[in-house]
C-alpha cells in the first residue's frame, strides 16, 4: 500500500483541523488568517496564499473558503486529477483497512459512487464553478443515502480521502502548509453539503416510509395487522395496543410507557411519533440509566460556555434538539427526584433554562416517557415523583411481554429470520 507523503508534523495538523468541532474551527481560521496577513507583510515566498487580496467581509464559499485559497489550490487539484485511479486505489484500501467486513459498499460500489464524484467535482472547482460543485456534491449525499451508507461512515471515509490525496501532492518541493489547510477547508465544504443532503434524503425517505406504512394500515382490516411501526404480532394483546398508538398519536400530550425490559418500548415511542401529525419533525431519544445522575440536566437543558469545567461551548440540549418533535426518556424513573422536578417544569412551561445561563428559552417538544417498573409502586419508592406521575398518567400505555401473546413467536421468527439474512447479504458484498 502507497504511503502518505505528507511529513509527520503537517499531518498531525491537517487532521487536528479536519477533527475539529465548528467553534473550534472558526477559532483555527482567525489564527490562519493572521499568521498569513504576517506573511504576507514579511513578503513571503511567491506560492503562498496572498489573503492581502481577498474582497470585504468574510470568506466568499460557504464562510470558508476565499477565491484566492481555490485559486492557489489549482496545482494540487490538476495532480489529484492526473492520479484519480491511484488515489481511489489507495482511499479504497484504507477503507477496507479501517471498517473490514463491517463497510457498506462493496469494491465496485465505491469505485463507481466516489471515482466519478470525484472526476466531477475536481473539474467544476478546476472551472471555478461552485454552483455546479454543489449540486454534483449533493447528488453523491443523495446516492450514499440510497445505498444506506451510515453517515459517521461518510464522516470516516471523506478524511480517509483526504489521507490519500495527499499521496497525489508535489513532492519537491512540497506545498506549503497553507495549501494544506485551504485543501482541508474544501473538505469541510464538501462535508456540509454531504450532510444537508444526506439528511434531506433520509427524511424524505422516511416520509415516503411512513406513507407506505399508513397506506398498509389503512388497506388491511384491524384484526389482520402483523406489523406496525416497526411492531410485530398480530394477537389481540398486540392489536389492542396499535389501537392505543394510534389514539396517542392524534394527540400532543404526555406519554408514559409501561413494559419490562426488551418488550419495544422505543417502538411504541417512535410508532406515537411516526403516526403524529409532524413525523418528519426530529425524534430524540435518551436512556436515563445510561447517563450518570450528575450529568443528566446539563444533558437534557443544555449548558452555557463556561458554565462548568470542561464546558467550552455552548451546547443545545436535547429538549431544543427535539424542538418541534419528541423528546423519548427511556426508564424515567432512574432520573433524580430532583431532576424529574425540573423535567416536569420544562413540561409545563415549555421552556428550558441552560446550565449556567440566566434565562429561559421556549420550546415546543412532546414528552413520552418510559419505565420497566410498576408506577404506583415507583411512586410509593421515591424513584418516581408523585407530581410528576400525575402529569403522565393521562396517557398510560403497557407493552404486553411475549409470554402473554405467545402465538406471536412465529411470526417474530420469521422477521428476525427475514433480517438477519439481509444484514448477513450486506455484510458478504
Amino acid at each position: 500500500m502507497p504511503k502518505c507523503r505528507l511529513p509527520p508534523d503537517k499531518f498531525e495538523r491537517a487532521k487536528q483541523f479536519l477533527l475539529m468541532s465548528p467553534s473550534e474551527t472558526a477559532k483555527a481560521d482567525r489564527q490562519s488568517a493572521a499568521t498569513l496577513n504576517q506573511d504576507a507583510r514579511r513578503g513571503q515566498r511567491a506560492g503562498q496564499v496572498n489573503t492581502t487580496q481577498h474582497s470585504e467581509g468574510g470568506p466568499r464559499h460557504y464562510h470558508l473558503l476565499w477565491d484566492e485559497e481555490l485559486e492557489a489550490l489549482r496545482p494540487v487539484l490538476i495532480r489529484v486529477l492526473e492520479h484519480l485511479g491511484e488515489v481511489v486505489e489507495h482511499w479504497y484500501q484504507l477503507y477496507v483497512l479501517h471498517f473490514g467486513d463491517k463497510r457498506s459498499l462493496s469494491e465496485s460500489e465505491f469505485r463507481e459512487v466516489f471515482y466519478n464524484a470525484l472526476a466531477r467535482n475536481t473539474k467544476d472547482l478546476l472551472d471555478g464553478d461552485m454552483d455546479r460543485y454543489a449540486v454534483d456534491t449533493i447528488r453523491t449525499g443523495e446516492l450514499l443515502c440510497e445505498r444506506n451508507v451510515p453517515f459517521a461512515e461518510i464522516v470516516a471515509s471523506l478524511h480517509l480521502y483526504e489521507e490519500s490525496a495527499y499521496t497525489a501532492f508535489p513532492k519537491d518541493p512540497p506545498p506549503p502548509l497553507e495549501i494544506y489547510t485551504a485543501f482541508d477547508k474544501l473538505s469541510h465544504i464538501r462535508m456540509i453539503l454531504l450532510a444537508d443532503a444526506y439528511f434531506r434524503s433520509a427524511s424524505a425517505s422516511a416520509g415516503a416510509r411512513i406513507h407506505a406504512l399508513e397506506r398498509q394500515a389503512t388497506l388491511l382490516a384491524r384484526e389482520k395487522r402483523s406489523t406496525f411501526h416497526g411492531l410485530v404480532g398480530s394477537s389481540a394483546a398486540m392489536r389492542r395496543l396499535y389501537d392505543r398508538i394510534e389514539a396517542a398519536s392524534g394527540t400532543r400530550g404526555t406519554i408514559l410507557i409501561v413494559g419490562e425490559s426488551g418488550t419495544g418500548k422505543e417502538l411504541v415511542a417512535r410508532g406515537i411519533h411516526e403516526g403524529g401529525a409532524m413525523p418528519t419533525a426530529p425524534f430524540v431519544a435518551l436512556n436515563c440509566a445510561a447517563i450518570p445522575k450528575d450529568l443528566i440536566e446539563s444533558e437534557l437543558f443544555g449548558y452555557r460556555k463556561g458554565a462548568f469545567s470542561g464546558a467550552n461551548a455552548d451546547y443545545l440540549g436535547l429538549f431544543r434538539a427535539a424542538d418541534g418533535g419528541t423528546l423519548f426518556l427511556d426508564e424515567v424513573t432512574e432520573m433524580a427526584p430532583e431532576t424529574q422536578s425540573k423535567l416536569l417544569r420544562a413540561v409545563q412551561e415549555r421552556c428550558v433554562r441552560p446550565v449556567g445561563s440566566t434565562r429561559e428559552m421556549p420550546v415546543n417538544v412532546r414528552l413520552i416517557a418510559s419505565t420497566n417498573r410498576d408506577p404506583e409502586q415507583a411512586v410509593r419508592a421515591g424513584n418516581l415523583r408523585q407530581d410528576l406521575y400525575y402529569r403522565l398518567q393521562a396517557g398510560v400505555l403497557s407493552v404486553p411481554p411475549l409470554r402473554e401473546h405467545t402465538d406471536d413467536i412465529p411470526l417474530l421468527v420469521e422477521h428476525l429470520l427475514t433480517s438477519s439474512t439481509r444484514s448477513s447479504s450486506r455484510e458478504l458484498r
